[in-house]
């Protein structure tokens, strides 16, 4: 797989130390997948493959998933401080990729530009579906 070069929406980086993206889907309905996409409202990719970093995709999956928020902050993949963001909608054909607002993109995406969170796929979805 080739990586691409992510466009990053926002224009300053987040001035918060976050260690890591949680996406709360809650309710929603995601149901896990190998390599889903975090999209804002107006369709954008804001998190994907081309985001994330190949060999660290290959080691540890794109994304985690958990079944609670609790669950998910305690997840060693999103650090002691995760930025938490919530879904507002789930979108793809498998109900996969989570939907959240512009304005969280733009967080996500200021924090990506000076930590490498999603290079090192340090997102968790929370979703209830969680098969272990």
């Amino acid at each position: 797989k080739e990586e691409g070069s992510p466009q990053f929406l926002a224009p300053e980086p987040l001035p918060e130390d976050y260690t890591g993206v949680i996406v709360d889907a809650s309710g929603l309905g995601l149901r896990p997948a190998l390599a889903p996409k975090v999209l804002d409202e107006e369709g954008h990719e804001v998190y994907g493959t081309k985001f994330a970093r190949w060999e660290k995709v290959l080691k540890v999956g794109l994304v985690g998933y958990a079944s609670n928020l609790k669950e998910a902050k305690a997840d060693p993949r999103v650090g002691d401080k995760p930025l938490v963001v919530e879904a507002i909608r789930v979108s793809g054909k498998g109900k996969t990729d989570p939907v959240i607002s512009s304005e969280d993109a733009l967080r996500i995406h200021a924090l990506a530009k000076v930590k490498p969170v999603l290079a090192e796929c340090r997102v968790v979805f929370v979703t209830e579906e969680v098969v272990r």
